[in-house]
């Protein structure tokens, strides 16, 4: 070949590398090469074949005219398949599941003759009209060949040369690159799908399902997802955990050629069977050929009647720390290269990953759990110890009166002593005692530690410690301008973190995905009254009709297992009215409850 000539045919080559590594999927890269080899080498036909997850190669794209100058489309022989080593097209590629293993290229400008035996030889004669000759190359890559790219019948009257057979090898090695490129880029989406899916447990809900993430794994993994399509070549995945030292499986996917009657899914104990042994030393288990090693299997007649040969496990593992097992079969020989085992591993771990993640996540949400509740009690608590307080205050003040007036409460259950007039005298002088004792608790309780105080903030404070570690969305809204007030800051706020505590509790009971809370200050007017109102909304679970005023008095809850007392919404209406301020809510079963707190704003402007 002249210099000149091997310059083009380089420069041609460089440009069908250039267009294939522009495809954007296997089947354009196979129907782009079949053009350009029909173009440059001027035969009748052109056609690829890949590895399925039998073991065989199936054609997946044929370009080329018939007898009559029609085309050929690919509906013609659609199920045409060739066993490593069977036929024309079989011998090009190589026996499964050896550790190293390239096709070679078979060509023959005679071939009705050569290949007597040749599987759909006589289909190929009568739609082509005739069938003289024919060049077969593998697709190899660095580790394993993917499969063919064939050619038939040469227009050239001496069938095809060498120079021909080079050509299409460089042709298809640029095809196999392209492939092998498509198939690493699959399976890095995968691998960062999985790892989205990680990351978005950072802000998950609380009804994160893992068995989604799980079945989206062993889907992929069998290549029946039309997003990862053909990714490995598994015929079958199972994925265990560990519960109380027994494997369940939580999921479990296969193609259509695997039957699931006959096989035994129950539980595996640690330490037992092929799956348990992984388990339980926490390492990897490859097996290229499954009936060498069937007694370590338990469903081995399941493995039989599907024909499996080649099964791999792993353990998904956080460091020392073994949580279950993900488990693949193929129909075939199935020798797992180092990319592959990598590829796997990687799967195994991420899914360990998520695994623990939700446990943590779930830990910490029972944690703050607790901590809520104990904060609600802290809070009722709080106001709670105002009144004891001053009851015990009262109780020390008042202790010697208290003595004197049991004492006369004695002498007036006596009848033998003083006449009815002097009894009247002695109760009218207690009861006068009783009242203005009541009267001292009154004031004392209402005394004035009043500061001045900016709503926005105040709110915005509340918000901050009781919703800051919360996943949930918050909204808040606060009104620009809303005037100072002179207000006891330590109860008003009491009543702003009762009721965002409320709603909090009202949304973990809803198990909601979205939970929301809503919270806004504004000025509004009344019966010509100017008031403050701050609103708090959430979408939890509502209050039933026949409760909406009993939430408001002493001791009524609904959540005395949750450590309720009762009180919380009774002494905030109580606090409120003694600003001469309101408190109320709007609510719908399943919809979520509002709460309305008003404040007459010129009484206590500054």
């Amino acid at each position: 070949m002249e210099l000149g000539d091997l310059r083009e045919q380089l420069r041609h080559l460089n440009e069908v590398s250039q267009t294939l590594m522009k495809c954007d999927s296997v089947e354009d890269a196979v129907q782009k090469a079949l053009v350009e080899v029909r173009s440059k080498l001027d035969v009748q036909v052109a056609s690829i074949f890949l590895f399925s997850n039998e073991g065989v190669i199936r054609r997946v794209g044929i370009n080329g005219v018939d007898a009559k100058g029609e085309p050929i489309g690919d509906n013609w022989l659609s199920d045409e398949h060739y066993r490593p080593g069977e036929s024309f097209s079989g011998k090009a590629v190589p026996l499964t599941g050896l550790e190293s293993a390239f096709g070679e290229p078979h060509y023959s400008n005679n071939i009705l003759n050569e290949y007597r035996e040749m599987r759909y030889g006589t289909f190929y004669k009568n739609k082509l009209g005739n069938l003289r000759c024919g060049i077969s190359v593998p697709l190899n890559s660095l580790n394993r060949t993917f499969g063919t790219l064939e050619v038939l019948n040469s227009k050239a009257p001496d069938g095809f040369t060498n120079d021909d057979i080079y050509w299409l090898m460089l042709i298809g090695t640029n095809l196999t690159n392209y492939i092998s490129t498509f198939k690493r880029r699959e399976k890095q989406k995968l691998v960062n799908h999985i790892i989205e899916n990680f990351i978005s447990l950072a802000v998950i809900d609380k009804n994160f399902d893992l068995k989604e993430v799980f079945q989206f794994i062993a889907d992929a993994l069998v290549g029946i997802l039309p997003e990862f399509p053909d990714i490995m070549k598994f015929q079958a995945c199972i994925i265990r955990l560990n519960e109380s030292e027994d494997l369940e499986i939580k999921a479990k996917s296969y193609t259509n050629e695997i039957s699931w009657n006959g096989r035994k899914d129950g539980s595996v104990k640690a330490g037992s069977q092929i799956v348990g042994k992984v388990y339980q030393t926490n390492q990897p288990c490859f097996i290229v050929d499954i009936d060498s090693e069937i007694d370590k299997f338990n469903n081995k007649d399941w493995i039989k009647a599907n024909n499996l040969k080649s099964f791999s496990c792993l353990p998904l593992a956080i460091k020392d720390r073994c949580l279950g097992t993900i488990s693949v079969y193929t129909k075939y020989p199935y020798y797992f290269f180092d990319s592959n085992k990598d590829f796997l591993e990687s799967i195994a771990f991420l899914t360990a990953a998520i695994i623990e993640r939700v446990r943590v996540f779930n830990e910490l949400r029972k944690v703050r759990r607790e901590l809520r509740f104990e904060k609600e009690k802290v809070l009722n608590a709080s106001l709670l110890v105002g009144y004891d307080s001053l009851l015990g205050g009262f109780l020390h003040q008042y202790k010697n009166e208290l003595i004197d007036f049991y004492q006369t409460l004695e002498k007036l259950s006596d009848k033998s002593s003083k006449n009815q007039r002097d009894k009247d005298s002695l109760l009218q002088n207690k009861l006068r005692w009783i009242t203005e004792r009541l009267s001292e608790i009154k004031t004392q309780f209402k005394q004035n530690q009043s500061v001045p105080v900016e709503i926005n903030k105040l709110v915005q404070d509340g918000v901050r410690l009781i919703l800051s570690e919360e996943e949930i969305k918050v909204v808040q809204t606060y009104q620009d301008g809303i005037p100072i007030i002179y207000i006891d800051e330590k109860k008003i706020k009491s009543v702003i973190c009762n009721l965002l505590s409320n709603a909090l509790a009202a949304i973990s009971k809803s198990n909601k995905k979205n939970g929301q809370i809503s919270v806004i200050t504004d000025v509004i007017i009344l019966d010509r009254i100017q008031y403050i109102q701050v609103s708090i909304e959430d979408n939890g679970i509502g209050i039933p009709n026949e409760n909406r005023e009993k939430i408001f008095e002493q001791q009524f809850t609904t959540r005395k297992d949750e450590g309720g007392t009762g009180m919380g919404l009774y002494i905030t209406r109580e606090i409120l009215k003694d600003y001469g301020g309101k408190l109320f809510c709007d609510s719908k079963v399943g919809k979520g409850t509002k709460f309305f707190v008003q404040i007459p704003m010129k009484r206590y402007m500054i």
